[in-house]
């Protein structure tokens, strides 16, 4: 009887460890399925938003969600959102934006006037008495371009407050126009502005220009960024690279102001505005990094240490190949040697035939630069970013094209100057 009686416990026991087993197993089995089910969904539910938000943008989708945005500011790796309908605020989200940068960079800004040595026309060129700066250290140094003050006898700065100062040229860097002077000043006057970086740049990006157009004072003007890498060419025949293009209009006077992120943040300097026929003109500005590359040769040598080849370079384009009847579609063209020069010294050859090439002249003839250091030239800004680290005395290894072969020469680099385009035009 005892053993019956524990034998129907034992069972009971079994019975209800497994019962309990199966019970437990069933929801771990439910709970598990239902996760796979909720992933799938979330899945799908992704997949949905994802499509929405390529048809509707994120406004579109936030507004099906019963969100109405009145704007919205991205950054790098998020996004801020501005709630309501805007009906309560005094200024738009675009507007306080505007605001907030010329309230943070204006008083950076400063005119810089003077007597010019051989016009008082105000107008782009090389006789400007009027311009803009802008102050980038505590210690009175302020940037501007070269043509602003180069043919100025005294050069006058006056700051936000209206007091004014006669500045020094610390350095100048004639090619890429850019110059560094500096006043002496008590740093609690001035207000350095923040500078940012260019090379993360995008076409499409809103920009503000400040600067002192015909003489008005630190006048705001906003536009986008429409192009990068721009190679533009001066009044005087040289070439710019590297170039940032912009619709933010720059006047005669804005040249030497800073161009600013919506972080109120300088990202270059405004520089010129090309004009054809008369038409409005297309604006440009060098980007900051630039700029920052070379102040250190401005600070401590008062020009720029760069290394070059002492010709006269031109890029090679598929007519002008076929004109020339060049065995090569790509690369840059010896125009001209610097007679006695280290060039000619290494055996590279300039052209003998002289021809009007849309509005320059340029002599046909010459080697055909393919390669230096082992960085295949195509265009006139492979040249120059090839010798963009280079420094005077420097010897580099040229390939060149003459008549269909490809010859190697070593070739010892000049410092680069105007005085290069001076001595062959």
């Amino acid at each position: 009887m005892k053993r019956n009686s524990k034998s129907k416990i034992l069972k009971a026991i079994v019975a209800f460890f497994s019962i309990l087993f199966i019970v437990i197993f069933a929801i771990f089995l439910y709970s598990w399925s239902s996760k796979l089910s909720k992933e799938y969904k979330k899945d799908q539910l992704r997949e949905n938003v994802q499509e929405l938000l390529k048809l509707e943008g994120e406004k579109g989708l936030l507004s099906l969600a019963g969100v109405t945005v009145n704007e919205i500011f991205y950054n790098e790796d998020s996004i801020s959102l501005a709630i309501d309908d805007g009906s309560n605020w005094l200024y738009t989200s675009e507007e306080m934006q505007n605001i907030k940068v010329y309230e943070k960079c204006s008083d950076s800004v400063v005119h810089i006037s003077g007597n010019s040595k051989t016009s008082d026309v105000i107008s782009y060129d090389k006789t400007n008495t009027t311009g803009s700066g802008v102050i980038i250290s505590s210690k009175g140094d302020i940037l501007t371009n070269y043509h602003v003050i180069e043919d100025i006898n005294t050069i006058i700065v006056t700051l936000a407050d209206g007091t004014s100062y006669t500045a020094n040229i610390i350095g100048i860097d004639e090619v890429d126009d850019i110059a560094l002077i500096k006043i002496d000043v008590d740093k609690k006057k001035i207000s350095p502005i923040e500078l940012g970086r260019s090379f993360n740049l995008k076409v499409g990006q809103k920009v503000y220009a400040i600067g002192n157009p015909f003489g008005y004072d630190r006048t705001l003007t906003t536009g986008i960024i429409s192009g990068l890498d721009r190679a533009v060419q001066t009044s005087d025949g040289g070439v710019i690279m590297s170039m940032l293009q912009t619709d933010a209009s720059i006047n005669p006077g804005n040249s030497g102001g800073p161009l600013i992120n919506s972080h109120s943040q300088m990202i270059a300097m405004n520089t010129s505005v090309y004009n054809e026929n008369g038409q409005s003109g297309m604006n440009f500005a060098i980007p900051i990094d630039t700029i920052l590359s070379i102040i250190p040769d401005l600070l401590t040598y008062g020009k720029v240490m760069r290394g070059w080849i002492d010709i006269i370079p031109v890029q090679l384009t598929k007519q002008l190949s076929e004109y020339a009847k060049l065995k090569v579609t790509e690369g840059v063209l010896i125009s001209q040697v610097v007679p006695k020069g280290k060039a000619e010294e290494a055996g590279l050859l300039g052209g003998d035939v002289k021809i009007s090439y849309g509005a320059s002249t340029l002599y046909l003839g010459g080697d055909v630069i393919t390669k230096i250091n082992n960085i295949p030239i195509k265009t006139y800004s492979d040249y120059y970013n090839a010798l963009l680290s280079t420094r005077m005395g420097d010897k580099i290894k040229v390939i060149i094209n003459r008549n269909g072969k490809e010859i190697e020469k070593t070739v010892e680099l000049v410092n680069r100057s105007e005085d290069i385009d001076k001595v062959l035009r």
